[in-house]
């Protein structure tokens, strides 16, 4: 799959992306404003990972398996655009 390609597949998810984003952005202004801060650690993976997904857009790679390099099933990103494995690696 070429750079094009890849973009073009990816290129529906943006703004999924860009409203999680700016939903991670509301909670952490939300969190920095209470006397004590709450720790999110079931979503902090995910968090990090939707944080990224801009960058791993611009360098061809969001879409694509971190392990082995495949594209991640279309399917899979529409359901979480977060997965960064393929089925093969999910597991």
């Amino acid at each position: 799959m070429d750079a094009l390609e890849q973009s073009a597949r990816v290129a529906p998810l943006r703004p999924r992306l860009e409203q999680e984003l700016t939903e991670i952005e509301t909670l952490d202004a939300e969190n920095a404003s209470w006397s004590v801060p709450v720790e999110l650690d079931q979503q902090s993976d995910g968090r990090v990972i939707i944080q990224q997904a801009p960058k791993r857009i611009e360098q061809g790679e969001f879409g694509l398996c971190i392990e082995c390099g495949e594209p991640i099933a279309a399917g899979g990103l529409n359901v979480d655009p977060a997965f960064t494995v393929c089925v093969k690696f999910a597991e």
